[in-house]
């Protein structure tokens, strides 16, 4: 078969694999080219979900979400941590809890800045239960 290694300083013979033009960044565990012995591919590609892995991926891979676990967009399309999930709110948007911390999809009314001092009783917006 051959050396594959890109950075390989030995003599090869003629008829040694051309190299990968991704060279380090290729994600194709398939690819016939020579590759530099640090490249890493992640054995998932496309499938892979684990916001920590270094390896390669392919390009239709999710991008991780910059924000990780401070994202309260429930929305989000990207990647988050396995425990992203457990920070979504159980009762979505037709939770009333003015303290509720978790996450909640849009329709949810918003809180109210004024919280337990606002004055406006027509209000549409969340506000304590002491209010």
């Amino acid at each position: 078969r051959g050396c594959l290694a890109s950075d390989c300083a030995a003599s090869h013979p003629p008829g040694r694999a051309s190299l990968c033009q991704h060279n380090e960044a290729c994600w194709n565990a398939r690819c016939v080219h020579a590759h530099p012995k640090s490249r890493k591919v992640c054995r998932f590609g496309k499938a892979c979900v684990n916001v920590h892995c270094f390896g390669n991926h392919p390009p239709e891979r999710k991008h991780c979400c910059p924000s990780l676990l401070e994202c309260d967009d429930i929305g989000c399309p990207l990647l988050h941590p396995p425990q992203w999930a457990s920070r979504r709110c159980s009762a979505g948007a037709a939770c009333e809890d003015f303290a509720c911390k978790g996450l909640h999809p849009k329709g949810r009314p918003p809180v109210c800045p004024f919280g337990a001092s606002c004055l406006d009783p027509d209000c549409s917006r969340l506000h304590p239960p002491d209010r």
